[in-house]
């Protein structure tokens, strides 16, 4: 409750108590705010998922204009660093994507004619050559299990698709390095995206299930053996499958 103030002259007056002022909101920049941020991310070690706030509440935070922060959030949802969610519960959410972002640029580029489903798919195979070449040279006995068991997977998961996603995606862990894993999984999406739309106008994709698993045994086989050039080998025949028209004729690959 205000205290009640004493008459004017009053020997025992005291000033009238004045709200503080608001702090001056930064003069920044989106881009260079959407910058300290994702420094901010990096060095806190939040976890993918959890919800830094709602756009108001983090531009308080932040000491910046509503306006700013709009901004900044949207840079960081374009480049796959953070989700906006709406509704209760809704937010800003740290969600890291960026093999998302990558592939819907390719996916993009290819739309555009300015990629073919080709180039795509050869800049897969040596990508994952790299990876298998590597992933021979340094992958630990333990590593080596989780191939094989991601290879066994293969012909037991009711989704071949995703088993073979799984499969790579172990193996790339054994490659020890990040920025070759998050570029395979950038082309594979963008080739699945491209096949899908190249099946939806009669083409079919050629692979047979069995030799997906014969093939992800027989590269596990040249990691265990420590043979990097016939590892990166047998992922790229493992990769040449090409889609063919509904007459047989083959589009690409």
């Amino acid at each position: 409750m205000r205290p009640t103030p004493l008459p004017p002259g009053c020997a025992d007056a005291e000033p009238l108590a004045t709200p503080p002022k608001p702090a001056p909101k930064r003069m920044v920049k989106a881009a260079d705010l959407a910058r300290e941020m994702g420094e901010w991310l990096a060095e806190t070690g939040i976890e993918p998922g959890e919800r830094l706030g709602d756009r108001a509440g983090l531009a308080g935070e932040w000491v910046v204009s509503e306006s700013t922060m709009r901004e900044a959030v949207r840079l960081l949802e374009a480049a796959g660093v953070v989700e906006q969610r709406v509704g209760v519960g809704g937010g800003v959410f740290f969600n890291p994507r960026e093999a998302g972002v990558v592939a819907q640029a390719l996916t993009w580029s290819a739309r555009l004619r300015r990629a073919e489903y080709a180039e795509l798919l050869e800049a897969l195979a040596d990508v994952e050559a790299l990876i298998a070449a590597r992933a021979a040279r340094s992958a630990s006995p333990e590593q080596i299990r989780r191939c094989e068991e991601a290879a066994r997977a293969t012909s037991t998961l009711s989704d071949p698709g995703s088993a073979d996603t799984h499969f790579h995606d172990v193996l790339a862990d054994c490659a020890g390095n990040r920025v070759l894993a998050l570029l395979r999984r950038a082309l594979e999406e963008a080739v699945a995206a491209q096949a899908a739309q190249m099946r939806a106008a009669g083409s079919r994709e050629a692979r047979d299930p069995d030799h997906v698993t014969y093939s992800h045994a027989h590269i596990v086989d040249a990691v265990r053996e420590k043979d990097a050039a016939e590892a990166a080998r047998r992922v790229r025949r493992h990769l040449r499958v090409p889609l063919q028209s509904q007459d047989g004729q083959e589009v690409a690959g």
